[in-house]
C-alpha cells in the first residue's frame, strides 16, 4: 500500500514539473514575443536603451511582490515625486513626443514639455536623435524653443539665447528656478515696505524691479532702489543691487561731506554686513529724519 501511495506521488510530482516546465517555456516564449515588441516600439515609447534595461530590472525585481508591496511601492515613489517638486519648484503636467523620422536604427523625435516652474507656466520643444544600434552613442539634442512669459524674457533674453544655442535643457531649469527665487524674494520685500511704510515707500511702476523711498513732507533724499539680477556661467541668477540718489540742488550745496553722494556705496556696505531689509530700513530712517 504504501509503495502504490509514494507511486502516485512521484506520478503526481512528475506531472507538476512538466506542468511548471510547460509554463516556464511560455513565459519565455512570451517574454521573447514582448522584447520584439519592445524592440520594434522602441522608436515610438521615447525611451532609449539604458532606460529599457533599467524598465526589465524594475519589472524583475517586482516578481513575487503582494499588490499591497507594488502600491506601497507607488506611492513612495509618488511621494518621492512631490518631494522633487518641492524642492525644485518644477512640476511637468504633460510630456509628449512624436518620430519625425527613421532612418534604419537612427530615430529623431520632437518633445514637447509643459509644466511650472513654481507658479510660472513653461513650453520647451526640442528633438532627440538616437542611434538604438550603437551601444556608445548618446542622444543628440537639438533644436530647443523655450516659451515662458514676455516679462521674464525681458530680464533672462541673453542668458537663455545662449542656454537655446547650447541646447541646455538642465541650464533652462536652473535659470528658471533662480530667477523665480529672485523675484519671489524681490517682491515679498518690496511689499513688506510698501504696506509698512505707504506713504514713503513706493513702486514706480507696477511689477517692476524700482523702489522709491521719498519723504514729500520733508525736505530730503529721494532714494532710487534698482533690483536687478546678474547670471553666471552656471546659470544661477544673482541679485545685484543699486542705489541712486536724488536731492534738489540746494541740499546738495550744503553736502559739504559729500554724505549723499557716498550713499550708494554705503547702501552696499549694509546690504552684505546687515542684509537686504535692514539697509532700506535705515534709507527709511534717513528720509523720516530720524
Amino acid at each position: 500500500m504504501e509503495n502504490v501511495e509514494t507511486r502516485e506521488m512521484s506520478q503526481l510530482q512528475e506531472k507538476c514539473r512538466t506542468q511548471i516546465s510547460s509554463l516556464e517555456t511560455e513565459i519565455e516564449k512570451l517574454e521573447q514575443q514582448l522584447n520584439q515588441r519592445e524592440h520594434v516600439a522602441l522608436g515610438k515609447t521615447g525611451w532609449n536603451m539604458e532606460n529599457m534595461r533599467k524598465s526589465k530590472m524594475i519589472a524583475r525585481s517586482a516578481k513575487g511582490k503582494t499588490v499591497n508591496e507594488v502600491k506601497s511601492q507607488i506611492t513612495s515613489v509618488q511621494e518621492k515625486i512631490k518631494l522633487m517638486e518641492e524642492i525644485t519648484g518644477v512640476t511637468v503636467d504633460e510630456a509628449n513626443w512624436k518620430v519625425i523620422s527613421e532612418d534604419g536604427s537612427v530615430v529623431t523625435r520632437q518633445h514637447i514639455v509643459e509644466g511650472l516652474v513654481y507658479t510660472t507656466p513653461f513650453i520647451l520643444q526640442f528633438t532627440v536623435q538616437e542611434d538604438f544600434a550603437s551601444t556608445d552613442s548618446a542622444p543628440i539634442l537639438s533644436d530647443l524653443v523655450c516659451m515662458i512669459d514676455d516679462n521674464i524674457v525681458k530680464f533672462l533674453e541673453h542668458p537663455l539665447d545662449r542656454i537655446v544655442e547650447d541646447t541646455e535643457i538642465e541650464g533652462f531649469f536652473i535659470i528658471m528656478t533662480s530667477y523665480m527665487k529672485w523675484f519671489k524674494e524681490k517682491e515679498k520685500i518690496f511689499q513688506h515696505f510698501i504696506d509698512k511704510f505707504p506713504t514713503i515707500v513706493s513702486r514706480l511702476r507696477s511689477l517692476h524691479n524700482e523702489l522709491k523711498i521719498e519723504n514729500e513732507h520733508n525736505l530730503s533724499p529721494v532714494f532710487v532702489l534698482k533690483w536687478n539680477l546678474t547670471v553666471n556661467s552656471c546659470h544661477h541668477v544673482n541679485r545685484n543691487l543699486t542705489l541712486s540718489v536724488k536731492a534738489p540742488h540746494n541740499m546738495l550745496k550744503l553736502d559739504e561731506g559729500k554724505t549723499l553722494a557716498s550713499t550708494p556705496s554705503m547702501f552696499s556696505s549694509m546690504v552684505e554686513k546687515l542684509g537686504v531689509e535692514r539697509a532700506i530700513y535705515t534709507l527709511v530712517q534717513l528720509v523720516q529724519g530720524r
